[in-house]
């Protein structure tokens, strides 16, 4: 009986097979046990650490509410209150609101404009129309672009706004400075006071025609402001003569916001005689009053002028901060400080314009601090209290004996003089009217003004000085009266 009988190579490949799943089996085992080993190990060690609590929802949810409160409250604080700055500019001229009296007279005006009824809202919106039409002029014409808040105080950005005096239009023009600077008012269908785009070109040329007077954008502004009325009023009340006294035009003006002239056709020349009789050039210093008068007495001043710069100011911020700040919310850091003063006796009679400069200190603030004397130029009497700056108190002290004393006007010296005996013989007329003066040591132009009888403006003019240059004459200098 024959059999198969398997090759040796066949053999070969069983046993290689079984032994392959032999050796496969093994390590799946190994495999196996070292897992069983390694979840044993994991157990224990859980065992041994803490395990760690789940987070505590109610202290969650304690933390969201918190979280919810706060965007609440910051949603009802939209914008913080408005803070006074530390200084601004104003067509590039510093206004330093550490300065207590220049920070007390622009913040009033803020309030006065934000809590008038119905003005901000206004205010805020009309600006959008006006300043795209106002602000290329400006840059056209080379001026400063903080001038477009001037319209917006003349007239609240209201296209036919009109005084009762006659002033008109958004940069409420009267006529005759109108025509003056190339507006046409002739018909009673046409008024180029009314159109936004030449009103603004008239205003430029109106105020860099000052400008190139003063030389200060300050000075310039107050000029368009203040009209030919309200400057001879205060010009009137020292006897200083003014040939437009009785301008046609002259009469007071109010504008939308003050008891102002608007753009005055002859606003300049009275604000440099003006300038000149007080002898300084810093805005802030001055005192520009004009006379209420009743039944032809004097009751009282108005002092809208002085208020015309410092509520261009409050405009500038109030319309540059708007969308960031919340100005109907009060802030304890805009509260007025109280100015440190000492109280001093005068030795004698003195004008307080005298004390003014002998101080070197400004005369509106003198007023400020000594609201219980009266008048443009205040006189103090002898042995008068007045309130001074702590830090002034000493300067007057050392120099309260070198300060003129100040006499009675001169009508009254006429009354006690009237025995006198008549001694000199009456001057020649050339003595009476002499065509020129040199100037003496420590003398001024505006004194040599009231010595002659001779007005400000006429010797400026025909010594072709300004106001400023009138500042610098010097002793020996010759002044062409004449």
């Amino acid at each position: 009986m024959m059999y198969y009988r398997p090759s040796i190579r066949y053999v070969l490949v069983y046993v290689l097979f079984f032994f392959s799943i032999h050796v496969l089996t093994l390590i799946a085992e190994s495999h196996a046990e070292e897992n069983l080993e390694a979840k044993k190990n994991t157990a224990a060690t859980t065992t041994a650490t803490p395990q760690v609590k789940p987070p505590d929802i109610q202290q969650q949810l304690e933390q969201i509410q918190k979280q919810i409160k706060a965007l609440t409250q910051q949603s009802k604080l939209d914008k913080p209150p408005f803070i006074m700055p530390k200084a601004i500019k104003l067509c590039g001229v510093t206004i330093d609101f550490q300065n207590p009296f220049i920070y007390r007279r622009v913040r009033r005006e803020i309030n006065e404009i934000i809590f008038k009824e119905g003005e901000i809202g206004n205010l805020v919106d009309l600006s959008g129309e006006f300043f795209p039409v106002i602000e290329p002029i400006l840059a056209r014409e080379g001026v400063p672009n903080d001038l477009k808040y001037l319209v917006a105080v003349e007239s609240n950005f209201k296209v036919k706004a009109a005084s009762y005096a006659g002033a008109k239009g958004p940069w409420q023009f009267i006529t005759s400075s109108a025509n003056r600077y190339g507006l046409s008012t002739t018909s009673a269908y046409y008024d180029e006071r009314f159109n936004i785009e030449l009103a603004t070109e008239a205003a430029v040329k109106h105020l860099k025609h000052s400008y190139t007077i003063f030389e200060d954008w300050l000075l310039a502004i107050t000029a368009y402001n203040k009209g030919d009325r309200g400057v001879n009023n205060v010009l009137n009340i020292h006897g200083i003569e003014s040939s437009d006294a009785n301008s046609s035009d002259s009469s007071q003006n109010s504008s939308q916001n003050n008891t102002n002239e608007g753009a005055s056709s002859n606003a300049d020349e009275g604000l440099e005689d003006y300038l000149a009789e007080q002898e300084d050039s810093n805005f802030w210093d001055l005192v520009l009053l004009v006379k209420i008068t009743k039944n032809n007495n004097v009751v009282g001043y108005n002092n809208e002028q002085e208020r015309y710069v410092p509520r261009v100011i409050a405009m500038k911020l109030i319309l540059e901060n708007i969308y960031n700040y919340d100005f109907l919310k009060f802030d304890p850091k805009n509260k007025y400080k109280r100015i440190p003063t000492e109280k001093v006796v005068v030795p004698k009679t003195m004008s307080s314009m005298d004390v003014a400069k002998a101080l070197n200190m400004s005369l509106w603030n003198l007023k400020y601090l000594n609201p219980q004397y009266n008048g443009v130029y205040p006189t103090f009497p002898t042995n008068s209290i007045i309130c001074l700056p702590k830090e002034l108190v000493s300067v007057f002290e050392n120099q309260k004996y070198q300060i003129k004393t100040y006499f009675e006007p001169k009508e009254e010296i006429a009354k006690v003089d009237q025995t006198a005996p008549k001694a000199t013989p009456k001057p020649t007329q050339s003595q009476q009217h002499p065509k020129s003066a040199v100037v003496k040591s420590g003398e001024t132009l505006w004194d040599i003004s009231r010595q002659h009888g001779v007005p400000m403006k006429q010797l400026l003019r025909l010594n072709g000085l300004t106001y400023k240059k009138a500042k610098f004459i010097k002793a020996g200098q010759k002044i062409i009266l004449r």
